[in-house]
Protein backbone atom coordinates (compact mmCIF):
# COMPACT_ATOMS: atom_id res chain seq x y z
CA UNK A 1 0.00 0.00 0.00
CA UNK A 2 0.94 3.64 -0.62
CA UNK A 3 -0.29 5.89 1.58
CA UNK A 4 0.00 9.83 0.38
CA UNK A 5 -0.70 13.35 1.20
CA UNK A 6 -0.34 16.06 -1.34
CA UNK A 7 -0.62 19.68 -1.03
CA UNK A 8 0.09 22.45 -3.53
CA UNK A 9 -1.05 26.30 -4.18
CA UNK A 10 -0.51 28.45 -7.10
CA UNK A 11 -1.56 31.67 -7.88
CA UNK A 12 -4.17 31.85 -10.93
CA UNK A 13 -4.55 35.50 -12.84
CA UNK A 14 -7.89 35.17 -12.87
CA UNK A 15 -11.14 35.33 -10.25
CA UNK A 16 -11.92 32.68 -8.03
CA UNK A 17 -15.28 32.09 -9.89
CA UNK A 18 -13.20 31.93 -13.24
CA UNK A 19 -11.30 28.85 -11.61
CA UNK A 20 -14.39 27.46 -9.78
CA UNK A 21 -15.71 26.91 -12.80
CA UNK A 22 -13.28 25.33 -14.73
CA UNK A 23 -12.35 23.11 -11.32
CA UNK A 24 -16.44 22.10 -11.77
CA UNK A 25 -16.43 21.20 -15.11
CA UNK A 26 -15.79 17.68 -15.83
CA UNK A 27 -15.46 17.96 -19.44
CA UNK A 28 -12.22 19.87 -19.08
CA UNK A 29 -10.69 17.46 -16.49
CA UNK A 30 -8.13 15.58 -19.04
CA UNK A 31 -6.76 18.88 -20.05
CA UNK A 32 -5.35 19.93 -17.41
CA UNK A 33 -4.63 16.61 -15.48
CA UNK A 34 -1.95 14.66 -16.89
CA UNK A 35 -2.83 11.50 -15.29
CA UNK A 36 -6.87 11.62 -16.91
CA UNK A 37 -7.17 10.52 -20.26
CA UNK A 38 -10.86 9.65 -20.32
CA UNK A 39 -13.99 10.62 -18.93
CA UNK A 40 -16.59 8.53 -19.70
CA UNK A 41 -19.65 9.43 -17.56
CA UNK A 42 -20.79 12.72 -15.87
CA UNK A 43 -23.00 13.23 -12.55
CA UNK A 44 -26.69 14.01 -13.50
CA UNK A 45 -26.59 12.30 -16.81
CA UNK A 46 -25.21 15.43 -18.80
CA UNK A 47 -22.56 17.88 -19.26
CA UNK A 48 -21.68 20.56 -17.95
CA UNK A 49 -20.63 21.94 -14.04
CA UNK A 50 -21.09 19.34 -11.23
CA UNK A 51 -22.99 20.14 -8.17
CA UNK A 52 -22.56 18.07 -4.05
CA UNK A 53 -23.67 14.56 -4.42
CA UNK A 54 -22.79 13.71 -8.32
CA UNK A 55 -20.60 11.82 -9.80
CA UNK A 56 -17.25 11.38 -12.40
CA UNK A 57 -16.38 8.25 -13.83
CA UNK A 58 -12.80 8.39 -15.69
CA UNK A 59 -10.14 6.80 -16.13
CA UNK A 60 -6.50 7.61 -15.25
CA UNK A 61 -2.59 6.13 -15.11
CA UNK A 62 -1.99 6.83 -11.45
CA UNK A 63 2.12 6.02 -11.47
CA UNK A 64 2.37 3.86 -13.56
CA UNK A 65 -1.34 1.79 -12.66
CA UNK A 66 -4.41 2.37 -14.76
CA UNK A 67 -7.15 3.22 -12.22
CA UNK A 68 -10.47 2.81 -13.50
CA UNK A 69 -12.60 4.90 -10.63
CA UNK A 70 -15.76 6.94 -9.56
CA UNK A 71 -15.68 10.40 -7.71
CA UNK A 72 -17.78 11.85 -5.74
CA UNK A 73 -18.58 15.74 -4.92
CA UNK A 74 -18.93 15.60 -1.12
CA UNK A 75 -18.17 19.20 -0.77
CA UNK A 76 -19.28 22.13 -3.34
CA UNK A 77 -19.30 25.67 -1.74
CA UNK A 78 -19.54 27.74 -5.07
CA UNK A 79 -16.72 30.00 -5.84
CA UNK A 80 -14.69 28.51 -2.72
CA UNK A 81 -14.19 24.85 -2.07
CA UNK A 82 -14.50 21.88 -4.07
CA UNK A 83 -13.98 18.26 -2.68
CA UNK A 84 -14.25 14.98 -4.22
CA UNK A 85 -13.90 11.55 -2.94
CA UNK A 86 -13.32 8.49 -4.80
CA UNK A 87 -16.11 5.87 -4.17
CA UNK A 88 -15.57 3.11 -6.41
CA UNK A 89 -11.71 1.71 -7.99
CA UNK A 90 -8.68 0.30 -6.74
CA UNK A 91 -7.45 3.34 -4.77
CA UNK A 92 -9.09 5.20 -1.89
CA UNK A 93 -8.13 8.95 -2.66
CA UNK A 94 -9.66 12.17 -1.46
CA UNK A 95 -8.90 15.68 -2.84
CA UNK A 96 -10.37 19.13 -1.88
CA UNK A 97 -9.85 22.49 -3.83
CA UNK A 98 -9.88 25.78 -2.24
CA UNK A 99 -9.54 28.96 -3.66
CA UNK A 100 -9.13 32.41 -1.92
CA UNK A 101 -9.14 36.21 -3.96
CA UNK A 102 -5.93 36.86 -3.48
CA UNK A 103 -4.59 40.85 -5.89
CA UNK A 104 -7.07 40.38 -8.51
CA UNK A 105 -7.09 36.53 -9.47
CA UNK A 106 -7.29 33.66 -6.86
CA UNK A 107 -5.03 31.38 -4.72
CA UNK A 108 -6.00 27.86 -5.21
CA UNK A 109 -4.73 25.03 -3.11
CA UNK A 110 -5.17 21.66 -3.63
CA UNK A 111 -4.85 19.29 -0.54
CA UNK A 112 -5.52 15.52 -0.41
CA UNK A 113 -4.58 11.93 -0.16
CA UNK A 114 -5.17 8.31 0.26
CA UNK A 115 -4.27 4.72 -0.40
CA UNK A 116 -3.38 4.48 -3.94
CA UNK A 117 -3.35 0.53 -3.55
CA UNK A 118 -0.59 -1.36 -6.05
CA UNK A 119 1.13 1.06 -7.76
CA UNK A 120 4.69 0.21 -7.79
CA UNK A 121 6.30 2.96 -5.96
CA UNK A 122 6.09 2.90 -2.07
CA UNK A 123 6.56 5.73 0.91
CA UNK A 124 8.58 8.62 0.02
CA UNK A 125 9.23 7.75 -3.67
CA UNK A 126 5.13 7.84 -4.18
CA UNK A 127 4.60 11.11 -2.20
CA UNK A 128 7.09 12.83 -4.09
CA UNK A 129 6.02 11.76 -7.65
CA UNK A 130 1.84 12.99 -6.09
CA UNK A 131 3.39 16.06 -5.34
CA UNK A 132 5.38 16.88 -8.55
CA UNK A 133 2.21 15.53 -10.57
CA UNK A 134 0.07 17.95 -8.37
CA UNK A 135 2.24 20.92 -9.03
CA UNK A 136 2.55 20.25 -12.61
CA UNK A 137 -1.14 19.68 -12.79
CA UNK A 138 -1.68 22.81 -11.08
CA UNK A 139 0.58 24.86 -13.42
CA UNK A 140 -1.57 23.59 -16.27
CA UNK A 141 -4.54 24.73 -15.10
CA UNK A 142 -3.15 28.43 -14.11
CA UNK A 143 -1.52 28.54 -17.56
CA UNK A 144 -5.01 27.25 -19.65
CA UNK A 145 -7.02 29.93 -17.55
CA UNK A 146 -4.20 32.98 -17.77
CA UNK A 147 -3.93 32.29 -21.98
CA UNK A 148 -8.17 32.58 -22.01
Amino acid sequence: MAQIQVKHGIYVDKPPQDVFAFLADPDKVTQWQASSYKVSKKGGGGKGKLQKGERVHDTRNVLGVDVDGEWEVVDYVQDKKLTFKMVQGNIQWQMAFTLEPHEGGTMLTAEGGGDLGNIPLKGAAASREGQNLMATDLKTLARILEKG
